[in-house]
């Protein structure tokens, strides 16, 4: 369940970046955990499992998965190639130059 929870902030670096989700924005979240499998009918193959339980213990990793996905976001955003589609559209590479120039005003 607490990987489920995890999962979930990725919504919010979404948000971060600026997106909001429209009707056909095409945002989508795949996640996937790599902790123990339990298969309830065999009884030999279960096994301790230890997580976070206090919330102010888990806020931390929260943080993280948001972190992380935004950063993710990002990375993807300035790596992209300029790209021709469907009936000529053309989507540009966003100018890395250009985009420096706007951060180093916001701060």
């Amino acid at each position: 369940m607490g990987s489920i929870l995890v999962a979930r902030r990725a919504g919010m670096a979404l948000g971060r970046t600026g997106a909001f989700s429209s009707d056909n924005s095409g945002d989508f979240v795949l996640a996937f955990s790599t902790g123990l499998v339990v298969r309830h009918r065999d009884r030999r193959l279960l096994r301790r499992f230890e997580g976070v339980y206090a919330d102010r213990e888990i806020d931390p990793i929260f943080m993280a998965a948001i972190e992380a996905t935004e950063e993710a976001i990002y990375d993807a955003m300035m790596m992209a190639d300029t790209m021709d589609g469907r009936d000529g559209q053309v989507v540009h590479a966003l100018p890395l130059d250009r985009l420096a120039l706007v951060m180093a005003r916001r701060r």
